[in-house]
């Protein structure tokens, strides 16, 4: 499961737990007993538990994956970060099978992130750790407007997403040449402005220091990034 990208509940759940010697739930079911009698009681304990365990998580996703799909249709008002990418029908039925649906990897890992459980976060999304940490530090974990936002709606891979930032970066400079230094784009300024412009229009302090720290190198970061390939494009 290490490199497998979308997951049907079923898999996201035994993975998850940690379920290795069945493949999926009807094939544990249909060896429990031979498998009871050949091995020891701890083994066998031990074992049992994971499904357990794996069950509960199916059916929470199941829950999650209905509520996904609702909200993808209009019919819902609340949030999910679960992000369906596959789904089947079943002939001669337009209902929707949360079943038969699959779900990006990343999109679980935040699921289980909003759900405080970050060892299971982690195996499907490596940051989530870190991330979680510096959401408990931040302050916000108690906040009663506090929204996690879900990294499942991000489409654009990561490495596109900071040259774009550093592209909108250079765009700005040749509109205002103020963002600039040494006719490179001043990415500590850019950040400032960035927020001082929405805590003067709308009231909102979008980044913590640490969190406007991130952005100025990021700028910097995607600024480098674009200005290689802007290079090599016309090289």
């Amino acid at each position: 499961m290490k490199w497998k990208k979308y997951f049907t509940a079923e898999e996201a759940a035994l993975f998850s737990a940690d379920v290795t010697l069945w493949p999926s739930f009807r094939s544990f079911e249909s060896s429990e007993v031979d498998w009871a009698f050949e091995c020891s009681a701890a083994d066998w304990d031990r074992e049992y538990k994971k499904v357990a365990e794996a069950r509960e998580i199916y059916e929470a996703l199941i829950d999650e994956l209905s509520l996904a799909y609702d909200i993808t249709e209009g019919s819902s008002q609340l949030t999910s970060p679960i992000d369906i990418t596959h789904y089947k029908w079943v002939e001669d039925d337009p209902g929707f099978f949360p079943n038969l649906a699959k779900m990006s990897r990343e999109s679980i890992g935040v699921w289980f992130w909003q759900c405080t459980d970050i060892g299971k976060a982690v195996m499907f999304n490596v940051n989530a750790e870190s991330d979680y940490l510096a959401f408990k530090a931040s302050g916000q974990e108690n906040r009663s407007d506090t929204v996690v936002h879900s990294a499942a709606t991000v489409r654009t891979p990561q490495d596109n997403l900071l040259e774009a930032v550093g592209l909108m970066a250079i765009l700005l400079v040749d509109k205002s040449p103020k963002f600039s230094r040494n006719e490179k784009p001043n990415a500590k300024q850019i950040a400032e402005e960035i927020q001082g412009m929405a805590t003067q229009k709308f009231g909102l302090e979008v980044f913590e220091k640490s969190g406007l720290s991130n952005l100025n190198r990021d700028i910097a970061e995607g600024v480098k990034a674009v200005s290689i390939r802007i290079k090599g494009g016309n090289g």
